[in-house]
């Protein structure tokens, strides 16, 4: 089971993946949103954490993969997105990272197609999986 993740303003879109007769397919296990909605409280961040290591432990996720973001520019990722990333790794021992143009690449194989059931919101997390599931 592999979890993608894809960080936007102060919310993670968690969509699990396994495979299924070779190819990536989206689990029959919820699609979660957890949202950091106090940044500066600690209390709130520890609450964000301890969601996100039950979230993973509950769904056996052995791996987690989360999109990166853009760092500087116009389009540059806000510093909430930075706390929901740490917060993720300190919550799974297994994290690795993928770029945004390695999904599109991916995305356009027929690996790599989206599945029905796999909404607009989910599509760049369940790519990240689907991406290190056949990797």
């Amino acid at each position: 089971m592999i979890c993608g993740i894809d960080i936007r303003a102060n919310e993670a879109v968690l969509v699990i993946v396994t495979e299924h007769g070779g190819l990536p397919q989206i689990s029959s296990k919820p699609v979660k949103k957890l949202a950091l909605s106090q940044e500066h409280s600690a209390p709130q961040m520890r609450q964000f954490m301890a969601a996100a290591e039950s979230f993973f432990k509950e769904n056996g996720v052995e791996q987690v993969v989360i999109k990166e973001r853009t760092g500087g520019g116009l389009t540059a990722a806000s510093g909430i997105t930075y706390k929901i990333e740490a917060l993720i790794q300190l919550s799974h021992a297994n994290v690795s990272f993928v770029h945004g143009n390695t999904l599109r690449a991916f995305g356009k194989t027929n690996v790599g197609a989206i599945p029905q059931g796999v909404l607009k919101y989910q599509t760049d997390a369940y790519l990240a999986a689907a991406w290190k599931l056949v990797k």
